[in-house]
């Protein structure tokens, strides 16, 4: 007698090949999320330190405007739970290092930038 169809072990097998799919394609969904997180915050953190570069840059590289301090920072407005700060170096080339800091699930990250301006 000839019998068509599946065996509780081709069912079995075939079960358990596409649960180990679908939890591998579940396990990428939180990485996907970190790296989309990751990648926002770093795009803020960018956009925050061109701000503040340039306006740091605006407010002393005129050649009648007082010498800039050796340190500034803030929280931005747009983006408050980014901090960064400002360390400027140097007497006619002067040197900008600024970091962008924020906390993202309890732990502290940073992005640093650098620049340099002249008095005109």
């Amino acid at each position: 007698m000839n019998r068509a169809g599946f065996t509780l072990i081709s069912v079995v097998f075939a079960l358990a090949i596409l649960t180990i799919g679908i939890l591998s394609i579940v396990w990428l969904f939180p990485l996907g999320h970190k790296a989309v997180s990751r990648s926002k915050a770093m795009t803020i953190a960018a956009l925050i330190a061109e701000r503040e570069l340039n306006r740091i840059r605006g407010l002393y590289s005129s050649f009648d405007s007082p010498d800039p301090p050796e340190e500034m920072s803030g929280r931005d407005p747009d983006f408050p739970r980014f901090f960064w700060k400002a360390i400027i170096s140097g007497k006619k080339i002067y040197a900008v290092d600024l970091e962008v800091s924020w906390e993202e699930q309890r732990k502290k990250e940073h992005e640093f930038f650098t620049t340099e301006f002249t008095k005109h």
